[in-house]
């Protein structure tokens, strides 16, 4: 008994961990980590015994055992702390619509440069909608920063884009 307990260590520790990554969810499918080392993941699959996670960096996926990974410290940068919320004022009369005024509230908040979303639609947006919430101190200046940022963001995702397709047709030579 105790030799197969002293074997199957292991295999039960990350067994357990992986029932509690799973039944306390603190990541999930397509979530970005932070890992201990410094490197950024993207979460593939959370299992009973082990982690997949596609390394960003590297490119590479990795697996770590369930245990091992419940131990670290890691960081999830999609699930963001209070310290990260940012609340805006969106004045809308009462007799709006509610169809219409969800909708503009999303246009509000997709002209935000630090919000997630489609680059194509923010871009738009912001042209129209930054500073509807209220005026800032250099409004003007912050809006044409904005612009700039998802503009290099939009040309470093085509350069990813285009360098994943050259890998990908090299890898199938």
């Amino acid at each position: 008994a105790f030799i197969l307990g002293f074997a199957l260590k292991d295999i039960l520790a990350n067994f357990f961990s992986g029932l509690v990554l799973l039944i306390d969810t603190p990541f999930s499918f397509g979530d970005v980590v932070a890992l201990p080392d410094g490197s950024r993941a993207v979460i593939r699959k959370i299992g009973l015994r082990l982690t997949s996670m596609y390394l960003i960096d590297s490119h590479s996926e990795i697996y770590i055992p369930n245990a091992a990974f419940q131990s670290q410290n890691i960081v999830n940068l999609s699930r963001p702390t209070s310290h990260y919320y940012y609340t805006i004022s969106i004045p809308i009369k009462g007799d709006v619509e509610p169809a219409r005024a969800i909708s503009l509230m999303e246009k509000v908040v997709l002209a935000h440069p630090d919000t997630m979303g489609d680059i194509e639609q923010k871009l738009e947006a912001i042209e129209r909608y930054y500073g509807y919430s209220g005026a800032g101190v250099k409004q003007k200046l912050k809006r044409e920063v904005g612009v700039m940022r998802l503009l290099a963001e939009q040309e470093v995702t085509r350069m990813l884009l285009k360098i994943e397709i050259n890998l990908k047709q090299l890898s199938d030579i």
